[in-house]
């Protein structure tokens, strides 16, 4: 489901639950929903990496079990994503779990500045329909919730 505001749509997915139980503590742990994070992002010019486990393990031994994940796809502004980019993302996603952090991710054409190029609605809303089917299967390593800057 989309979910318009103000500025940005929000990608709702249907989540699963399942029932847990959990012991007393008063010791401190991380909470896998919230909290402090840490933010890399996909670009194709400036940073073409995929998502860095060391980095991630790193991160959720000081307690982060979060991270920020924006794919910034300017080369699929004219076209549906490419298998390898899914693929990308789907290893991003896999790489997360591994690690024991959730994805807040966010997809996005460009970083701005304001009045750069977009995809078509019709393009973009084909991109969220094949992004829904990763995200859908990648739970729990991705919240159930994506921002997205797909239009300016």
């Amino acid at each position: 489901m989309l979910v318009p505001s103000a500025s940005r749509t929000l990608l709702v997915l249907p989540l699963t639950l399942a029932a847990a139980t959990y012991s007393p503590s008063t010791g401190d742990f991380p909470n896998p929903e919230r909290g402090f994070l840490i933010g890399t992002s996909y670009d194709p010019l400036r940073h073409p990496a995929p998502l860095d486990a060391a980095r991630l393990r790193r991160a959720r031994e000081n307690g982060l079990s979060l991270v920020r994940m924006s794919w910034v796809l300017s080369e699929f502004r004219g076209r549906r994503l490419s298998g390898a980019m899914l693929d990308r993302i789907r290893t991003d996603f896999a790489t997360a779990r591994a690690c024991g952090v959730k994805v807040i991710g966010r997809f996005e054409y460009n970083f701005g500045p304001t009045g750069a190029p977009d995809a078509p609605l019709d393009l973009v809303l084909t991109h969220l329909d094949q992004l829904r089917c990763q995200c859908r299967s990648k739970t729990p390593a991705v919240l159930p919730v994506l921002t997205t800057a797909t239009t300016g």
